[in-house]
């Protein structure tokens, strides 16, 4: 069965459990996938802490059950990122706490590169995702740590971007792809076009025009999407969660509070 997790910091997250699995191994588990050590970790259903011998029946969670992951801030410590261009061989080396904010490191690069590029046109990307510096975020939000290297990319200006869109406005960022979307009982499967920027916002506009058309089904009572066993965060774009031309996003009833 499905269990999701609301942590204090990230987005929130899926695992697939058995019902005699116990929660010191789900920790265990989360540690594996995600990076946070047991010993941070406290899980938290209906405002009680679970013991760490009990198992999934014994602790009264059911398929789909919502669980808050507390996770305990690291002390802070020192580290060194390497942030180069995935065309060159050569990088930035900024040391930095493991605390830090994506904001604070663009503006160290900002500050090697002599304040040439704008920081609204930096762009850094850590295991394929986007970092985001609005609300926020934090380097370990992304599980960036000592020896990390970020890749850095730097975006067009205004009037290279419209020029660029004129001749060829079908094309880059624009061009759409086709992903599928499947109700929860796995009954309906339909095509969905969206682009790889678009935030997965977009997708639930889209699946609700084909609710009003006939041509799909959601449950009554509200719906989230779920992609590779994660909770999509809908104000984020498919390019950040991976999402490629005919991966399939699946429709679960429910809401998930707080995180998203």
């Amino acid at each position: 069965m499905d269990v999701f997790f609301e942590p204090t910091r990230g987005i929130p997250f899926a695992l697939e459990v058995g019902y005699f699995d116990t929660i010191s191994e789900i920790k265990q588990r989360i540690h594996k996938k995600h990076k946070i050590p047991t010993s941070k970790q406290t899980l938290i259903l209906n405002g009680e802490p679970l013991a760490d011998d009990l198992n999934i029946y014994q602790s009264d969670i059911l398929d789909r059950t919502l669980l808050q992951l507390l996770v305990e801030p690291e002390t802070p410590r020192k580290i060194q990122i390497l942030a180069k261009m995935s065309t060159s061989k050569h990088g930035l080396k900024v040391e930095m706490n493991s605390n830090d904010t994506v904001r604070r490191l663009k503006e160290l690069l900002i500050n090697q590169m002599d304040g040439t590029v704008p920081i609204n046109r930096l762009v850094l990307k850590f295991n394929g995702h986007d970092l985001k510096e609005d609300g926020g975020w934090f380097l370990h939000d992304y599980d960036i740590s000592d020896g990390s290297e970020i890749e850095m990319g730097i975006k067009p200006s205004p009037a290279t971007s419209s020029s660029t869109g004129s001749g060829n406005p079908s094309g880059g960022s624009r061009r759409k792809m086709r992903v599928m979307v499947r109700s929860k009982c796995g009954s309906m499967k339909v095509p969905v076009e969206v682009r790889a920027g678009d935030n997965v916002g977009v997708l639930r506009n889209e699946v609700m025009k084909l609710v009003e058309s006939g041509g799909f089904l959601v449950p009554a009572d509200g719906f989230f999407f779920i992609y590779k066993q994660n909770v999509m965060d809908e104000d984020r774009s498919f390019r950040w969660h991976n999402v490629g031309p005919g991966d399939t996003i699946e429709v679960f009833n429910g809401s998930v509070s707080g995180g998203l």
